[in-house]
């Protein structure tokens, strides 16, 4: 049954009208904050079943994010079209109230949007009506709200940007108006990445995978401390009016000081400041192989370098004349306290990270699976045991150190020193590639790349990379069906880019293609059609052959996730065009034998319009009559 309610407040102002998005449409004020709250607030306590959204067409939101005592999720609108769009949510939650964020309008000229305004046309809530003693008890707060206070802090640093851009034009210093114009765009863009990230390290929290939530935090703190060092510090100064504005943890007061002893200006406050990373020493080139530039993206790129560089530190802006001493002082020792950053690592976390460079080989060993133990052994001679252990080491910071010494190593070796040590260097980046936390997923990939791409064609060892597929095809196959978009698109745009080369495509072929292996279909169809579309189909040179092709069709034409089948069909379909007639009759026979309803056998049937077969031709001929 269709719920009653009423929208009670619009961004923390009441509203009066009792028809809108019931019978009237809502469009937000021009140039309006984002994120705009929007609550409903339903008649009696409820059980929501299902949500209908419908987007006005032309002030179109790029998300919703919708809440009630909980996280409940998002939904991601298209761009603008003649059309309305309209959003079923199904989920299943006990409530009186919802909580709508909805997020800013696609940014482009041609939309006819100038003003930045977003609207719906209508919202429906389907579900039913429960008793009130089934109503949670008052006051009981639900730890499940993803926390979003870095990203909160993001916004008041654009909120800040946006003061100083203004006087900075005003006082025409257009270089800062500049630099404060690009810091807005990238902040924005942080913005949304770190929303992803709170979002995860909340389901990590639900889900009761705390070292997940350890590693995502980790890389909030990072990214935090990148984005804040980017940043002009002038953009910064004197904007905040109280330090609520931003987030400042507690762990950004230094632990012998208390902030009590320190009588700072309340006339001013200030951004803490990122502390120097863990390395600051600049690593030596060791060959001209190791100069090679790393592929993929400039993004990729910028990411890494920011994350092994040393930062600048931001310190405030120079007290004007008319301060008094006693001010100049406290201020001095505010700048001194606030460079502890959060963003940055604990002293406690530094050293016991640093530890590991103190583990005996027999330490290192023990935390080794046993069937891995004579691999890691033998990568101990080749890179060292400091290398080693930060590859084991519970900080990611020593895994992206170990990744980075692990390229220089590989770079000064030889044809047969390679070869003779190849088993261990491919289970290494094997395990490396199975870290769940993106910025150390993120440089291994490139590792991966660099070996796939340029290590083994320039020292001739192509017949070794079948065992280079056999040892990451599961793991790639389960990335481009992650949760995480990021690890999705780096994966695909790395594994496209490195499959150009044929001797690699054959070598992933070989292993997607295989009869006995129907483990993770959907990821390894997914990566048979990005290979397809690099290489097209037939294509025996890379062993994309008709028959083996059309057996991999027939499989996931069989399965019931409709991206799968798709793939499937588009195979069967590109199969039949470029003349593999007889290979796709004999897979489709069996369609006909056993599952003649099949829709996806039945439309490939429609498209190709292959001629029926009579009866007379025997049971075991194909039938192509629907």
């Amino acid at each position: 049954m269709q719920l009653e309610y009423k929208v009670e407040s619009l961004s923390g102002k009441s509203n009066p009208e009792r028809s809108l998005l019931i019978e009237k449409e809502w469009i937000s004020e021009k140039n309006p904050k984002y994120p705009l709250e929007l609550k409903l607030a339903l008649s009696k306590f409820s059980e929501i079943e299902k949500i209908e959204i419908v987007a006005h067409n032309i002030y179109v939101p790029r998300k919703i994010a919708i809440f009630s005592s909980q996280f409940i999720g998002e939904v991601i609108f298209k761009k603008p079209t003649s059309s309305f769009e309209l959003k079923n949510i199904f989920l299943d939650e006990k409530c009186d109230f919802l909580v709508f964020h909805i997020y800013e309008p696609y940014e482009d000229e041609d939309l006819g949007n100038p003003d930045v305004q977003v609207g719906l046309i209508d919202v429906k809530l389907f579900g039913k009506y429960l008793p009130t003693g089934e109503n949670p008890v008052e006051g009981v707060i639900n730890d499940k709200i993803p926390d979003r206070k870095y990203s909160k802090e993001l916004e008041a640093m654009i909120e800040a940007i946006e003061k100083n851009k203004q006087i900075a034009v005003a006082n025409e210093d257009f270089q800062l108006a500049k630099s404060a114009q690009l810091s807005i765009r990238q902040l924005k863009k942080s913005t949304k990445e770190m929303e992803e990230l709170e979002n995860d390290k909340s389901d990590a929290v639900q889900d009761g995978d705390y070292q997940r939530a350890i590693d995502l935090q980790d890389e909030i703190t990072m990214l935090r401390s990148t984005i804040i060092a980017s940043i002009e510090p002038r953009l910064l100064d004197n904007t905040m009016k109280t330090t609520d504005e931003i987030h400042r943890p507690k762990k950004s007061i230094c632990r012998y000081l208390s902030p009590t002893e320190v009588p700072s200006d309340p006339s001013h406050t200030y951004l803490m400041a990122p502390r120097d990373t863990l390395t600051g020493s600049t690593r030596k080139s060791s060959s001209s192989r190791s100069k090679r530039s790393r592929p993929i993206t400039s993004e990729t790129r910028r990411s890494s370098s920011s994350s092994n560089s040393s930062r600048a530190v931001i310190t405030p802006s120079t007290s004007s004349s008319r301060r008094s001493t006693s001010s100049r002082r406290s201020s001095a020792a505010l700048r001194r306290t606030s460079t502890q950053d959060p963003a940055a690592p604990d002293p406690e976390q530094f050293r016991s990270s640093s530890d590991v460079q103190d583990l005996s080989e027999h330490q290192v060993l023990e935390m080794i699976p046993p069937d891995g133990r004579a691999n890691v052994r033998t990568s101990i001679s080749i890179f060292g045991l400091p290398t080693i252990a930060k590859i084991y080491s519970k900080h990611f910071e020593n895994r992206k150190e170990s990744i980075n010494e692990i390229r220089e190593r590989v770079d000064q070796m030889s044809q047969d020193y390679l070869h003779s040590n190849f088993e261990s260097i491919n289970y290494l980046i094997a395990h490396l590639l199975k870290d769940p936390l993106y910025v150390v997923y993120r440089d291994v990939l490139l590792l991966w790349h660099h070996f796939c791409t340029s290590i083994i064609p320039d020292l001739h060892l192509e017949k070794l990379m079948p065992r280079v597929a056999a040892e990451s095809i599961d793991i790639f196959a389960l990335r481009v069906i992650a949760s995480d978009k990021r690890l999705v698109n780096d994966t695909m745009k790395t594994f496209r880019d490195a499959s150009k080369l044929k001797f690699v495509a054959k070598s992933y072929v070989s292993k997607l293609l295989a009869a006995a292996n129907s483990k993770n279909l959907k990821g390894r169809a997914i990566l048979v059609d990005v290979l397809v579309i690099l290489h097209g189909v037939p294509n025996d040179e890379i062993s994309l052959t008709s028959i083996a092709t059309s057996s991999f069709a027939t499989k996931c034409i069989q399965i019931s996730d409709p991206q799968v089948r798709s793939i499937g069909k588009d195979l069967m379909l590109k199969l039949y065009k470029n003349g593999e007639e007889s290979a796709v009759r004999q897979q489709l026979h069996k369609f006909a034998v056993s599952d003649p309803n099949n829709p996806t056998y039945q439309k490939i049937v429609r498209q190709i319009g292959l001629p029926k077969k009579s009866h007379s031709e025997g049971q075991k001929k194909i039938s192509f009559m629907l």
